[in-house]
């Protein structure tokens, strides 16, 4: 992305797993979060490589949790 003209890398990181406990602590970084489930989590992403990556996750999860 670009700040004040200048191009900063930055590199995403996501992270994988299942929960059965809805309280989270949030960095500094981070201003909010939603527990959506899949369908609607898949509608609120803008960006196409989110909504793979999710996709991915979901199926990976579906298949190797029963």
């Amino acid at each position: 992305f670009k700040e004040r003209g200048k191009i900063i890398r930055k590199t995403v990181t996501f992270f994988v797993g299942i929960t059965h406990e809805q309280p989270i602590r949030l960095s500094r970084e981070h201003t909010g979060y939603l527990w959506l489930p899949y369908e609607k989590a898949h509608e609120k992403l803008t960006y196409q490589n989110a909504k793979e990556l999710l996709k991915k996750a979901h199926e990976f999860l579906k298949n190797n949790n029963e």
